[in-house]
């Protein structure tokens, strides 16, 4: 099977809606994420699939700072454990800086569990351990330096446990 989205769009503008990230869970199901164009700009859109390519739920996700004419809103990974499937990404704040944007959603009906966001620029990789805890990786900018990576460790309920900079020489 093959499934085309083609999202809301832009009012008297084009849209643009790009797949950037694909999971398949045990029962076949396929998960995927990536930008979709909206009244408000780039908001991250999720869907399930069903394994013979019904869409069984989608979820977007527009961030705090989006307003018309911020792209602002883009997700780059997903992963997936047994019960919910997790994006990270982008976003823009209410004050206009760049910010990790995560996202937990249970598999079965997409209802989203948390949202997490994490000053810096943009979330690049996702993991998800055994316990449930959450790994999310990307680029940060500090003041007291150039772009370095961070990373961040969420507990399943989303409690921020740790963070991790690396800064090169």
């Amino acid at each position: 099977w093959e499934r085309v989205y083609d999202g809301p769009g832009q009012t008297g503008g084009y849209d643009e809606d790009e797949a950037r990230a694909i999971a398949v869970d045990v029962s076949g199901n396929v998960y995927v994420t990536g930008r979709s164009t909206s009244i408000n700009e780039f908001d991250y859109l999720t869907i399930k699939y069903s394994p013979e390519g019904s869409m069984l739920w989608s979820q977007r996700y527009d961030g705090p700072g989006n307003q018309p004419g911020n792209q602002g809103d883009e997700p780059n990974a997903l992963t997936l454990d047994a019960n919910f499937v997790y994006i990270t990404g982008q976003t823009i704040n209410a004050i206009g800086n760049y910010e990790f944007a995560t996202l937990k959603y249970a598999l079965e009906d997409g209802q989203l569990v948390w949202e997490k966001r994490y000053p810096g620029m943009t979330g690049r990789a996702i993991a998800v351990d055994g316990d449930g805890n959450v790994y999310v990786t990307g680029e940060e900018y500090r003041v007291d330096s150039d772009i370095d990576f961070a990373l961040v460790k969420y507990a399943p309920d989303g409690t921020q446990l740790w963070i991790q900079h690396y800064t090169g020489p």
